[in-house]
């Protein structure tokens, strides 16, 4: 049975679950490597959903809030179990909390090309990196600067 859940400060074993699993598949899907200390602070903090089948780590996603803006920061699904909705699942779950939790901020994102369709799934904008909005450019400067990204900027206000 497949669960998708927030983490929460109690998920000491899950942090290194997580972990391993991001570790299992991190090398080829990961734009940005991350260390075990940051991950157990998403997993702990609460800053994250994961997603379980029959108790295994299927897929993860973390986020930030800061000033005007929450983030999805990120989203890995194994991929034995891609294709099957659970990165869906993971960002719809996300944003109904943003929804509640952050009513006047807005939900960005730079999604790598695996993850578009996830993000237009669930109601994301989708900008050129020709038309990113000014208040979108300065969060970005530094991805949008970087030839290697083949990243588009998303955002969506998160009362809409």
């Amino acid at each position: 049975m497949l669960v998708v859940r927030q983490t929460n400060d109690t998920d000491y074993k899950l942090a290194l679950d997580v972990f391993g699993f991001y570790l299992g598949i991190s090398s080829t899907t990961a734009l940005i490597s991350k260390d075990y200390e940051e991950i157990e602070k998403a997993v702990l903090s609460g800053s994250s959903f994961v997603s379980l089948l029959d108790n295994v780590v299927v897929g993860f996603v973390t986020f930030r809030e800061w000033e005007d803006f929450v983030e999805p920061m990120t989203l890995i699904v194994s991929p034995d179990c891609r294709r099957q909705g659970i990165g869906s699942q993971l960002m719809s779950k996300m944003i109904d909390f943003f929804r509640r939790r952050f009513p006047k901020k807005t939900i960005t994102v730079f999604a790598n090309e695996k993850s578009i369709s996830i993000m237009l799934e669930n109601g994301l904008v989708q900008f050129d990196r020709s038309e990113v909005p000014d208040f979108l450019k300065g969060v970005y400067v530094t991805q949008l600067a970087d030839p290697k990204f083949d990243s588009i900027v998303f955002a969506m206000s998160v009362d809409k």
